[in-house]
């Protein structure tokens, strides 16, 4: 498994998501590969050394991304989206993250605060403390690579910010990056991934059933060149 070839094939699909029908917004904004001298700096602040999968990806695809769309399907399209919607009018996603601030305990807010930790409980506040923030989700929660774990392919975790329910969503950080790719980026906010995860694992799966509805659905529902939508 590996993601060689993930930003040029991001690139594609954000460049045709203005083709949708209904309205949507898009911002794409991907840096180039990282320098060796940046990457030498950011390695330092890795303990346990930076993952290589991790080094991989800021090295040959990008070293940063501001990725971000939102879909409102016409009224036709509603009922066959409504099931990712989470009581929304809007299917969003989109990667976003800037590697020269991706380091183990690089979360924001003081994990030394006892109200943080009553609030998200010790495993979660364990991953705010020790993981290294990697993805934003806009609610303040984040997806973050365990690092300690695992020095070459870290796990990955979805870290709640307010309220547990933290955990591991992906065995690896390339997994995650091939499963996300699959459901078009959706979130990566778990009130719309967790359509696509795994009941008894909690992983994000894209063998779910919500896989081929979505695929069907954006298959059917990127217009031909010059078609206005109806």
């Amino acid at each position: 498994m590996n993601c060689r070839g993930w930003r040029t094939r991001l690139e594609a699909f954000f460049s045709r998501l203005e083709d949708l029908p209904g309205r949507i917004h898009v911002r794409m904004l991907i840096k180039a590969p990282i320098e060796k001298s940046e990457l030498t700096e950011i390695a330092a602040k890795w303990p346990n050394g930076l993952p290589g999968a991790l080094e991989r990806f800021w090295r040959d695809e990008s070293s940063g991304m501001d990725c971000f769309y939102w879909w409102e399907p016409p009224e036709r399209l509603v009922a066959d989206l409504k099931f990712a919607l989470a009581g929304s009018r809007r299917l969003y996603g989109g990667p976003c993250f800037e590697a020269a601030t991706v380091f183990p305990g690089n979360y924001g807010p003081d994990c030394e605060d006892l109200d943080i930790r009553r609030n998200v409980g010790d495993f979660g506040y364990r991953l705010l403390s020790e993981a290294a923030m990697l993805f934003q989700c806009g609610n303040g929660d984040y997806v973050g690579l365990l690092g300690s774990e695992n020095d070459d392919d870290p796990p990955v975790v979805y870290c709640h910010h307010d309220g547990d329910g933290s955990g591991y969503i992906a065995r690896s950080f390339t997994e995650f990056l091939v499963q996300w790719e699959q459901i078009f980026y959706v979130g990566p906010a778990l009130d719309l991934m967790w359509h696509w995860m795994d009941s008894e694992s909690g992983l994000i799966s894209s063998d779910a059933p919500t896989t081929r509805r979505l695929q069907k659905l954006f298959e059917r529902s990127f217009r031909p060149p010059g078609q206005r939508d109806i």
